[in-house]
């Protein structure tokens, strides 16, 4: 009977501590747009690989925990410690699944509407947009426009490459020339510049 006091207060810690993860996850998908069936918009998020791992992080852990604690209890004057646990870790996950479940990117033929986890809702019409770069730093592509607002797309995003197909059809290829290296990283091909000049291979020498 002791030794069920413990295991009850600890699963309930645990329970307290996934149901608060899940309420997050929950509150992110809240007031996603849909896509049209027709293919003319498009609704980016984090790679389900992405997703899936952050939601493993912030689940398993507690629980892994919980059965560790089962396994070998603690001595009454480390039970803060373990409480201390349970609040680090929640702490330390808590932004990946709000990250993970808040963030998405709506394009349309008109515009690129990009949620947050920390910024909110921002909306950058096509027209506005002058630029497309890329930075191997951050691992994300930036679009910009001429008023410098910006908006940030991960390299954690799932359907990039349909991203800058949509992009290629708005932006000419003078402004994509800051995402070059993410073309090279995606492995597509970038749409060939008109100033560029073009190498041809010389004749044979006799």
């Amino acid at each position: 009977m002791r030794g069920l006091v413990p295991l009850i207060s600890h699963g309930l810690i645990t329970l307290a501590v996934v149901g608060l993860l899940a309420l997050f996850a929950w509150a992110g998908r809240q007031g996603r747009p849909r896509p049209a069936p027709d293919a003319s918009t498009l609704l980016l998020r984090y790679r389900l690989l992405f997703r899936w791992f952050a939601y493993a992080i912030a689940f398993g852990i507690p629980a892994g925990l919980t059965v560790a604690v089962y396994l070998h209890p603690p001595r009454a004057e480390e039970r803060w410690l373990v409480l201390g646990l349970y609040l680090l870790f929640g702490a330390l996950t808590l932004p990946l699944v709000w990250e993970a479940s808040r963030y998405y990117l709506f394009v349309t033929s008109e515009h690129l509407e990009a949620r947050s986890a920390w910024r909110g809702t921002r909306v950058l019409a096509w027209d506005d947009v002058d630029g497309l770069s890329y930075s191997p730093i951050n691992s994300w592509f930036v679009f910009s426009a001429a008023n410098g607002e910006k908006l940030r797309v991960s390299a954690y995003v799932g359907g990039l490459k349909s991203l800058l197909a949509v992009a290629e059809t708005h932006l000419p290829p003078v402004a994509l020339k800051g995402a070059r290296s993410g073309y090279a990283r995606l492995g597509r091909t970038f749409p060939p510049l008109l100033e560029e000049p073009v190498l041809e291979a010389r004749s044979p020498r006799n």
